[in-house]
């Protein structure tokens, strides 16, 4: 399913230099996964003003991560998403 921020998602990766190939990767461009993962090669390449600019799209981590504690009896699903929320955070105090 193709909707305004996933298009707005893809235009991001290719204004930073990356062509977000679905068919390669075979999942969405706002695949939690895709996201964290776009997040680390920023990071690694120390372009934290994209960093923050991309958490724009990341605004539903607080409430994946309640969903998750509710979910499930498995604390490491919320744990993770709690570290990655830290992290990116850390990443766009940067600046």
């Amino acid at each position: 399913m193709s909707g305004k921020t996933l298009s707005k998602i893809v235009d991001f990766y290719a204004k930073c230099g990356y062509k977000y190939d679905a068919k390669t990767i075979k999942k969405p461009a706002d695949n939690v996964s895709s996201m964290i993962s776009f997040i680390a090669i920023l990071a690694e390449e120390k372009r934290f003003d994209k960093i923050k600019e991309f958490a724009k799209f990341l605004t539903w981590m607080d409430d994946f991560a309640t969903s998750l504690e509710k979910a499930t009896d498995i604390k490491s699903f919320p744990c993770a998403v709690n570290i990655s929320k830290k992290i990116i955070s850390d990443l766009k105090e940067k600046l």
